[in-house]
Parts: C-alpha cells; structure tokens; sequence
C-alpha cells in the first residue's frame, strides 16, 4: 500500500521534492525540501483546485445544509471516473472499517475531499465542521440538520467520532476547532485518519488529547526509501529530506552554511522572494 500511495502521491504532484541546491520556500517565512498538497490525490492538481473553486463557491453562497449535498455528490462523481482517487478512498476505508466508531467528520476545506466519500463508501452519518464554528449532520435518511456556532448540546452523547483530514503537522486544526466543535455537541473524538502524517508533532498532542492517529503514509524514512526506490527522488534529494525530517532548523543552519550566497542570490528573484527573505532574516534575529 505505501509504495502504491508513494508513487500516487509524485504522480499528481501532490509531493514536490526541490532540487538539492534550490529548496522551496513556506508561507511560515522559513524554507525546506518539499511541498505537499495532499488534495491533489484528488486525482491532479487542476481536479483539486476546481473541486476547491466550488467550495468557495458554496461556501460564499452561505446555505450550510446544502453544501454537505454538492460536495458529496462531486467527491462521488470523482471516485467513479478517477483511478488514483478510488484507490486513496478505498485505502481510507478499508483502514476506517477496522476502527470503532459512530460517526465521521470533517472539516473546512480540504478534510472534505476525502471525508465525504469515506463516509459513503461505509454508509454512516457525517458531520461537517466549518471554520466560523457551524455544523451540518448529514445522515444516511432523513434531513441533514444544522448546528449553529453558538449552540451546544448533547446531541451526541456517548458517540464517538473518526475525524478525517488530509494530513496533520502539529494538529492545531484539531485543537482550536474540530475537537471542540465535537465535544460542544456531546461528542468524542477518540480516532482521527489522515492521509498523510508530517511527522511533526502531531501524533503526540493528538495523544494528549485522547486521540489515535491512522495514516496512510508519512513523510518519514519509509517514504523516503520508497521514493528512491521507485526513480522518484535522487539519492541527493532523499538525503535532503532525511536531514529536514530530523531537525528542520539544523537542516536550515546547515543548507545555509553550505550555500554562502543563498539569502543574497533569492533576493533578486523577485519581489515575493525577496519578501520571504526579509521575513525569514527577522525570524533567525528574533532567535538570536
């Protein structure tokens, strides 16, 4: 399955790996290896970012109990005609059907790519969360009902959840919104089913929260080896990111001293460029 997973995720782009000499830049004003987009298993990157243009789109339209509606139904549309996205949703719920629990949920925006079609494909109820704190209850018969941010209950008392997301780095997602919006209604995570794990904290403050974390594959020796192994990365741009999964602050100090003129050469790229430059020499002087 991970070597499957692997290749997926190279196919669609949803795992860029940089050149050993040239690392991408994060919106966090810090730099690293690789980029993941794990939505773009969607099936391609133009898939993801139109399914994402309809979110928006019902997302501006302000109807919550519609929305759980037409997503699902183009999540199920791709699962039909998509090989690379069946086989991440079958992959998904066959690791979802051994575990224990009542219901599934998701959250704004990207956990729905998958959340929804997980839920379909093992017949339980869903409940969407959205980031202003709202969420919609679609079950297998009945109306889909919703709960505004304000509201607390005991809706689900004694249920437990299977919270399904894309990916998890430090699982601040969980801890500020979609374990709260749970627990307001009487609810309990217990389990949480990611596709991808960063491998950056997140599995340990999960734990701390009472919660078990499945993935389908993490950005870890594992993966790394399998990547190599398959042509997908050179043996220079796996040993990139080994160094980066140990200690991404090292990998930085130790990127730099081996390339002096990095910082002065991507200040003449561009306006953007040298803005993440800016931000990231502010970052290093306030650690210093």
């Amino acid at each position: 399955m991970v070597d499957t997973i692997v290749s997926e995720l190279f196919q669609t782009q949803a795992l860029q790996v940089c050149d050993p000499d040239h690392p991408f830049w994060y919106t966090s004003g810090l730099f690293g290896p690789y980029y993941i987009n794990t939505h773009f298993l969607y099936g391609s990157k133009e898939a993801a970012e139109n399914l994402l243009e309809q979110i928006d789109r019902e997302l501006a339209r302000d109807n919550r109990l519609f929305f759980p509606v037409s997503i699902a139904r183009q999540t199920e549309q791709q699962y039909e005609t998509n090989r690379i996205y069946r086989h991440v949703i079958d992959e998904l719920a066959g690791l979802a059907s051994g575990l224990s629990f009542d219901l599934i949920s998701g959250g704004e925006r990207r956990d729905f790519f998958f959340s929804y079609a997980v839920a379909a494909r093992l017949q339980v109820p869903h409940l969407s969360i959205f980031k202003d704190g709202s969420r919609v209850l679609s079950t297998l018969k009945g109306r889909p009902e919703l709960y505004p941010a304000s509201y607390q209950g005991p809706v689900f008392k004694g249920q437990t959840f299977l919270h399904i997301a894309d990916l998890v780095t430090q699982a601040s997602s969980y801890t500020r919104s979609w374990i709260p919006a749970v627990t307001a209604l009487g609810g309990q995570v217990k389990d949480t089913l990611v596709v991808v794990d960063r491998a950056q904290g997140g599995r340990t403050i999960l734990q701390q929260q009472g919660i078990k974390l499945h993935a389908l594959t993490a950005i870890d020796q594992k993966l790394f080896e399998a990547a190599q192994a398959q042509g997908l990365i050179s043996a220079g741009q796996a040993a990139l990111l080994e160094s980066y999964a140990s200690d991404p602050d090292q990998f930085i100090q130790q990127f730099l001293a081996s390339h002096p003129g990095f910082l002065q050469a991507e200040e003449q790229r561009d306006a953007r460029t040298a803005e993440r430059v800016n931000r990231f020499r502010w970052l290093q002087s306030q650690q210093s």
